[in-house]
């Protein structure tokens, strides 16, 4: 996606995700980036572009563990080395949920101006 037409920055995390389909298989992959909009995955397979998934991970907020189940649709895949970069887009995401994502990507740019 154009840098200049994303509305959210997003960051690089190294995270574990568990990506659940329509009929209910659930994958694991690895999320490498998040944003209030949407997230990163890397995983062994490519995913249809529209296909609506539910990513389930699990971020420290206010020294407590939250687990967000989110509702999100497959925007672009790509190959890398490591296997396919599948970026989603959330749909559906609560007030609740934005609010965790937030305080999540402001702790984690907060410890990289640290260092």
């Amino acid at each position: 996606m154009n840098e200049q037409r994303r509305r959210h920055e997003r960051i690089a995390v190294a995270r574990p995700v568990v990506v659940q389909t329509s009929s209910g298989m659930q994958i694991r992959a690895r999320l490498v980036n998040l944003s209030l909009g949407g997230a990163g995955i890397v995983y062994s397979a490519p995913a249809e572009h529209g296909a609506v998934l539910t990513l389930r991970f699990t971020i420290p907020v206010a020294e407590r563990l939250v687990t967000l189940s989110l509702r999100s649709q497959v925007r672009h895949t790509h190959l890398r080395t490591d296997g396919h970069l599948i970026g989603f887009q959330f749909l559906d995401i609560s007030d609740a949920e934005t609010a965790a994502v937030r305080r999540f990507i402001l702790s984690v740019k907060g410890m990289r101006t640290q260092e």
